[in-house]
């Protein structure tokens, strides 16, 4: 990861908004959604997953979904954090891993059998009879099954593609998200992560929702959805398709031909 992947992943973490949950914060339903109770417990905001600087393919969505006791970033866990002299800040190196290469079957497990993915993430503490993995939704199945349609081959998680979205902090349900946080969020930061994504050729977004703010962000007035449209991103000629979410009915069946 060079320096300005880098520094853009901590000026995302370090946002600011989720870090201080107060009444009126517009984030603020976002931390009570997590149910954590406090600051330090408090899941980090998600940057992306995966090597974004070299993967062809990016898939947008609303915002990560939140998996209680998943080993994932937050002050409160002593695997990410060391001590310093004014206290516990982050171990920057083992957060900004993290990030990049989720998938290397430690912090997320993933298979593929019968000609379907499996992914389960890594939890903090032992439970389901001493399984340290709790599968989880169908999301990630869904877009690996995407990757390996545009790229006519068993994709790998992380390298073929990376995953960022829109609100960049985990919650239980989207509902949790106002459009105030939506705009601010965006704003913010989808530029930057579009000006990083540097061998970018396909931008899968993914939802109604992610197609509203990413088509009026493009500039594509109402787009179809799985429909291929060109469209130049740092100076670069980039396919961009709206697609369902898989709990819609998504289908990689629906996808046109290049």
């Amino acid at each position: 990861m060079n320096s300005h992947c880098k520094s853009l992943l901590w000026k995302i973490i370090d946002c600011g908004l989720t870090y201080c949950p107060l009444k009126g914060n517009i984030c603020h339903p976002i931390f009570q959604s997590q149910g954590c109770g406090s600051r330090d417990a408090f899941h980090i905001p998600e940057p992306w997953n995966g090597d974004i600087e070299h993967a062809p393919i990016l898939f947008v969505s609303i915002n990560p979904g939140f998996t209680p006791n998943e080993l994932y970033p937050n002050l409160s866990d002593h695997y990410w954090v060391q001590q310093a002299l004014t206290g516990f800040v982050f171990d920057r190196g083992k957060v900004e891993d993290f990030f990049e290469n989720r998938f290397n079957n430690y912090y997320v497990r993933w298979s593929t059998s019968q000609g379907k993915s499996h992914f389960s993430v890594r939890l903090t503490n032992r439970s389901n009879n001493d399984i340290p993995y709790k599968n989880v939704h169908g999301y990630w199945n869904y877009i690996q099954s995407i990757s390996d349609y545009l790229l006519h081959r068993s994709t790998t998680p992380g390298q073929d593609y990376a995953l960022t979205e829109l609100v960049h902090c985990k919650s239980q349900a989207a509902n949790d998200i106002s459009e105030a946080c939506f705009d601010v969020c965006m704003n913010k930061h989808f530029q930057e992560v579009l000006n990083v994504a540097t061998n970018l050729q396909y931008l899968i977004v993914i939802g109604k929702a992610t197609k509203l703010h990413v088509a009026k962000f493009l500039h594509h007035d109402n787009p179809d959805k799985y429909t291929w449209y060109s469209t130049n991103l740092n100076g670069k000629d980039v396919k961009v398709l709206y697609a369902d979410h898989n709990a819609g009915g998504g289908t990689v069946k629906k996808f046109a031909e290049l």
